[in-house]
């Protein structure tokens, strides 16, 4: 009993151990009744008692074998119940491992059914954007058809505008041929009636016709100046003394063109000369047209082949014209100003702009004399380079139109489509000889030789120019991490470095140069050598073969680098425009202002942006600062402001948007002074 209550309270047992528990208790129960045993024996007895000890330890003997029996078949037991245990766990495993193994292909079979649904995915977008392309071109061939179909159409307008203008053209001469044939009939009957009144009333007309026959009345076709014209006839008027009748009549004859529709345009019963008049000032006439000279003038700058007497006529014709309402002082003013503000020589201008003149005579004085003495004490810079004319013709061609597709000049063969790098002539060290297309003689230099072979031609000469550095058109760079000024020269057929800029780690090509260099006066300039270099102009590398020689500049960008990378050159803007960027460009006497930081402009509002020059200039060398346009909602004041030792420029923002200045952005252009220009300004204040 004492073994089932411990059964029901730990629970349902296994049979072998309900057994090992019952022979655990048989063999308790034997070693007690052996203990009384032993303790009987002890005790004094005779025979009988030593047979009954003998009894009890065979009997003692046959329980101990009898338990170890069973303990040995526990162990057993024991031994297959562990090899039972290892056997469902070994097939509990392999049913984990199996279900693992189905799983992992599950997941595969995912995983290719998700690749071959992506994979029709892409296919599916790909059909579908080549669907749009195909439409998108469908619809682009549709515009183009409309568009030459509007151009069909308007070619036709045109042409029936054309047939209209000549019509009314000819309805213009028939209207003309009538007008003098009915005016010549008035004359005859004028003349008719003169000579039938009396001599003493006929005689000032006789006078008249006399005087008048002395000068030729001009023609007006509404091409030429109407205040001159009109000047004109007011004196021949004035000096025939004509009447009214007699002035309508030869106006009415002096028109021609299109000034001859006014007089078509006016009634029949209107035709007098005041309303003649009236109508051609109207038409031709300066009085309305204030705002408009005003808007020319700020736009009309001095031209680069205009001397400064024909600047100073244009410029005077303009202001007289763009102030009629104002008084000959404040004309005067003007004058002067616009004349100065225009002038296109940045030294030459700051030079004027100090001698505070009041007339335009003195200006114009004053500028003459400073050109004069800058023409002959001027230092010349190295800056054009011209191929004589054998190669000229073929390496001026600017290559001006940018819609055509540009190809390559190798300069080493002469032959199209690869540069000198890729030459596979060069490569190969083989050389060919010189061949003549068009009646150019295209050179083909022997590199390794060191000679021209075959052809037997003489290497084109490069003539180095002298002209003013005034006229230069500098771009800032860098030319082996030391900063320099590239010098834009579109008549230079190559580029050409001053060998001071390179490092002693390039490499030089020292063979005999397939080019001869020479001053303007035939003086030799030896060329050391060509190499392939780096220019980092703006944001960009550019790598470009260049000639070594000793000259003045920097570096001349010659026509070579422009036409490898598509450079256009746009003089109005000032800047010089790459495929993928636009780089400012400033004379020999001008230099970017460039933005210390990043500023917020806000909007309507004026902020002070502080500024900083280029190292190699000074900022009280800094004469005016020039607006480049580049936000047409900015306005840049004209002078800088010295705050605390730092140069700051006021900026206005006149948008409704906020405007981000970046850092080492361009604000402006500032006009420098030469060196010495505040001596010579101190030698002026003393004379005067």
């Amino acid at each position: 009993m004492p073994l089932l209550q411990r059964d029901d309270e730990q629970g349902p047992r296994t049979r072998r151990q309900v057994e090992m528990d019952a022979a655990r208790q048989r063999l308790e129960a034997e070693d007690r009744a052996g203990m009384g045993a032993t303790a009987a024996a002890e005790a004094p007895t005779g025979p009988s008692s030593e047979m009954n000890l003998a009894a009890v330890l065979a009997a003692m003997q046959a329980s101990m074998e009898a338990a170890r029996r069973e303990q040995e078949a526990a162990r057993r037991e024991q031994e297959v119940a562990r090899r039972e245990q290892e056997a469902n766990q070994r097939k509990f495993q392999d049913l984990i491992a199996a279900n693992q193994e189905e799983a992992r292909r599950e997941q595969e079979a995912a995983r290719r059914e998700q690749e071959a649904n992506q994979r029709k995915l892409q296919d599916l977008i790909a059909a579908n954007q080549e669907e749009a392309r195909r439409d998108q071109e469908a619809k682009q061939n549709l515009i183009l058809e409309k568009i030459d179909h509007g151009l069909v159409t308007l070619g036709e307008k045109v042409k029936n505008l054309t047939l209209e203008v000549k019509e009314v053209s000819s309805r213009a001469d028939s209207l003309e041929t009538r007008m003098e044939d009915r005016l010549l009939d008035i004359n005859k009957k004028i003349i008719k009636l003169e000579a039938r009144e009396p001599v003493a009333v006929s005689a000032p007309s006789h006078t008249h016709c006399a005087s008048a026959a002395k000068f030729d009345m001009p023609r007006f076709d509404g091409t030429s100046s109407w205040t001159a014209f009109k000047y004109q006839f007011q004196t021949l008027v004035k000096t025939n003394r004509w009447d009214d009748d007699q002035s309508f009549a030869t106006l009415t004859l002096a028109l021609r063109g299109d000034a001859l529709l006014v007089l078509e345009n006016l009634p029949p019963d209107g035709r007098t000369l005041e309303r003649l008049m009236e109508g051609l000032d109207t038409r031709y006439g300066d009085k309305h047209l204030e705002h408009v000279f005003r808007a020319q003038l700020r736009e009309r700058t001095q031209r680069s082949n205009e001397s400064l007497q024909q600047w100073g006529v244009e410029v005077e014709r303009l202001v007289r014209r763009a102030y009629m309402s104002m008084t000959p002082e404040m004309v005067e003013v003007n004058l002067v100003q616009a004349f100065i503000d225009g002038l296109r020589d940045t030294e030459v201008r700051a030079t004027v702009r100090l001698g505070h003149h009041q007339t335009l005579k003195s200006a114009m004085a004053h500028a003459l004399e400073v050109e004069a003495v800058r023409q002959d004490s001027r230092t010349h810079r190295v800056r054009e380079v011209v191929v004589s004319p054998s190669v000229q013709p073929r390496h001026r061609e600017v290559a001006s139109s940018a819609k055509s597709r540009y190809i390559p000049t190798c300069y080493g063969c002469g032959e199209k489509g690869h540069i000198r790098t890729d030459c596979p002539k060069r490569k190969r060290g083989s050389v060919d000889s010189g061949t003549q297309v068009n009646g150019v003689v295209k050179l083909n230099v022997a590199r390794a030789a060191g000679r021209v072979l075959a052809g037997q031609l003489k290497a084109p000469t490069i003539t180095i120019n002298q002209v003013h550095n005034g006229n230069s058109l500098i771009i800032e760079g860098t030319l082996n991490q030391r900063a320099c000024n590239f010098t834009v020269d579109t008549g230079a057929s190559r580029t050409i470095i001053r060998p001071e800029l390179l490092k002693r780690t390039i490499l030089w090509q020292t063979e005999t140069p397939a080019y001869r260099l020479q001053t303007a006066t035939g003086q030799p300039v030896s060329v050391l050598g060509d190499t392939e270099i780096e220019f980092k102009i703006g944001d960009q590398v550019y790598t470009h073969s260049a000639l070594i020689a000793n000259i003045t500049d920097d570096c001349i960008l010659g026509l070579d680098f422009l036409q490898n990378y598509r450079c256009v050159l746009d003089i109005d803007r000032g800047v010089l425009k790459f495929p993928d960027q636009e780089v400012f460009l400033q004379g020999i006497n001008t230099c970017n202002l460039y933005c210390l930081k990043d500023t917020t402009l806000a909007p309507r509002t004026e902020t002070l942006v502080e500024v900083k020059f280029p190292k190699k200039i000074r900022q009280r060398r800094c004469v005016m600062v020039e607006d480049i346009g580049r936000h047409p909602e900015l306005i840049t004041a004209r002078t800088l402001v010295m705050t605390k030792g730092r140069s700051k420029v006021r900026i206005v923002n006149l948008g409704k948007k906020e405007i981000q200045l970046k850092k080492n952005s361009v604000v402006g252009r500032c006009e420098v002074s030469p060196p010495n220009q505040h001596i010579f300004s101190k030698t002026r204040r003393n004379k005067r």
